[in-house]
């Protein structure tokens, strides 16, 4: 596994290994690119539905807490559990309705703990894809679409930049 401490600097293909950077609070922002130049992140709406799950989606950059991730690795491998700013018991994760929405919620014990886990892979330029432990599907910004409140679905890579972030250390865990 490749220590990715300086991210825009170190890759520059997809790779199919998964790549480490350093835990930390991160904002994610979208490699979508906009005209006007707008810089877009992922972001965790405030309100919950009845179980406690928060819709993860497209807002512009902004200096909120529910704008920005923590990134937590596991021990000895390239999995990271990544939790919103605003309440680290809310976890980035796989929706496990009938939608392919990205949400946050907390995480649940027993055999779905894979949709709460993510790997980084290289998706050249200094961007990522976010790929998703349990189905190997990538966040993905819906159709493309740049307005505020669009949805973050999971989907398989294409490699088109509505899939591909990239991520900006913000301070240590």
């Amino acid at each position: 596994m490749k220590d990715t401490s300086n991210l825009s600097n170190t890759i520059s293909e997809r790779s199919p290994i998964p790549i480490i950077v350093p835990d930390g609070v991160y904002k994610i922002y979208s490699h979508i690119r906009t005209h006007p130049i707008r810089h877009l992140v992922v972001d965790m709406a405030l309100v919950e539905d009845s179980d406690g799950v928060h819709n993860v989606k497209l807002f512009h950059d902004n200096d909120e807490p529910e704008s920005t991730w923590r990134f937590f690795r596991h021990p000895d491998t390239a999995l990271y559990e990544i939790s919103n700013g605003i309440n680290n018991s809310l976890f980035l994760g796989r929706s496990e309705g009938n939608g392919n929405n990205a949400i946050t919620s907390p995480q649940e014990t027993g055999s779905g703990w894979r949709r709460w886990q993510w790997y980084l892979k290289n998706a050249g330029d200094g961007v990522v894809a976010i790929e998703n432990h349990s189905n190997q599907y990538v966040l993905d910004v819906a159709g493309s679409h740049t307005a505020d409140n669009t949805n973050i679905i999971l989907y398989p890579y294409q490699g088109s930049d509505n899939q591909k972030f990239r991520l900006l250390k913000l301070r240590d865990l």
